[in-house]
């Protein structure tokens, strides 16, 4: 992709004030007043405010009664999550008709890999603005969009153009971009490991990436060594989308995976007219087998990988048909 989100493909859109803009559509009496979402009382918490609620320093996971000290005037209302899981299913769908590749968060963001929808729909960034389009047309809401080379980008980026608002960050601005930011901000790191990175006197991304590994395992423990590439944001980490395997298989079109393995399936089934019945050995080919072998490793982007297994030599003409793919060590050369 050329021009001003060259080299992203990945977003994370994430909707605004999710639960409580839902509830401001279905009382546009409310618009451009702080209203909350939760429960009342003394035990109740909120679980959603809007930004004019938001400009008090309410925010989730308060108290309710806390937040109305801090915001008397704002609106308390119940949740309704049948409504707010109606109006996910369908931006949902909205993600999934431009891209199959959507890695749900939660019931309000997500991931999209777009690599695929550029010739369709434009750039990332133009992708990005059409999804915003189009969520507030049909569901009458706002979302933010980061778009990046990676996932974990993306989502910083998201979280900086809110509220309503699109954040692109090409390759060559990753490094300006993350080092500024507040060691909070980084994905992953919660307020214990905030606190510890605090005291070290490391407030900055930037910092943080240029502290030894050695003194940041005395600090953190084990999330050192994850803290440290992701503040130095190395080559080595996440330079394309990778989509873990749960995502991909609970959240791709069955028809996609169906459609993927017909088609490879036919270009094996032709290859074998090209195979003799019998190895240079002797021994029959008994067995063909197609199958998928996923690698997960925590500390590292998980990535997918689909492995032919077959007791066959495969000659070069069917190889080519199958860029990709890749061949057991026994039938290479």
């Amino acid at each position: 992709m050329a021009g001003r989100a060259a080299g992203c493909s990945v977003l994370h859109v994430d909707m605004d004030a999710f639960f409580a803009s839902v509830e401001v559509r279905r009382h546009p009496e409310l618009a451009g007043k702080p209203v909350l979402v939760g429960g009342a009382g003394n035990r109740g918490v909120v679980t959603s405010a809007t930004y004019e609620a938001r400009r008090y320093g309410v925010h989730a996971a308060m108290p309710t009664a806390r937040a109305l000290r801090l915001c008397p005037t704002a609106t308390v209302l119940p949740g309704d999550m049948a409504l707010y899981a109606e109006v996910s299913r369908a931006v949902m769908a909205l993600f999934r008709s431009i891209t199959p590749l959507v890695e749900p968060l939660s019931l309000d963001e997500a991931f999209l890999d777009v690599a695929g929808a550029g010739r369709r729909l434009g750039d990332a960034a133009e992708i990005g603005e059409y999804i915003r389009a189009r969520v507030f047309d049909e569901q009458g809401i706002t979302c933010s969009v980061g778009v990046a080379p990676t996932k974990f980008v993306a989502k910083l980026a998201s979280t900086a153009s809110k509220p309503d608002g699109l954040l692109v960050v090409r390759p060559a601005e990753v490094i300006d971009f993350l080092h500024p930011l507040p060691v909070g901000a980084l994905w992953g790191v919660g307020p214990k490991t905030e606190e510890a990175l605090l005291r070290l006197g490391l407030r900055t991304v930037g910092a943080l990436a240029h502290v030894p590994a050695r003194t940041l395992e005395r600090a953190v423990g084990a999330a050192a060594s994850w803290l440290g590439r992701r503040s130095l944001v190395c080559a080595r980490v996440e330079l394309t989308s990778k989509w873990s395997k749960p995502a991909l298989r609970a959240r791709q079109p069955r028809w996609f995976a169906t459609l993927t393995l017909r088609v490879i399936g036919n270009l094996l089934r032709s290859a074998e007219t090209e195979l003799p019945t019998k190895s240079s050995t002797g021994s029959f080919l008994r067995r063909r087998s197609l199958r998928r072998r996923w690698h997960f490793f925590p500390s590292e982007p998980a990535t997918h990988s689909c492995v032919i297994s077959a007791t066959a030599a495969w000659s070069l003409p069917s190889r080519r048909c199958l860029p990709g793919v890749q061949f057991p060590a026994m039938f290479s050369g």
